[in-house]
């Protein structure tokens, strides 16, 4: 392996893992119900944080 595919290697198991939510609780906002901006809620669950 040279210095070029070091750079873009990574475990996908791990990635993987740091993407699971827990079951009923909206992926999109991690359960907040906050949107992206200050004020606002999430648009999948309307700020219920869970689906």
């Amino acid at each position: 392996m040279n210095n070029d595919d070091a750079a873009f290697w990574f475990d996908e198991s791990d990635a993987f893992e740091d993407c699971l939510v827990e079951p009923g609780i909206c992926p999109a906002c991690e359960g907040s119900g906050e949107g992206l901006f200050d004020g606002s809620t999430c648009s999948l669950c309307k700020g219920l944080g869970e689906l």
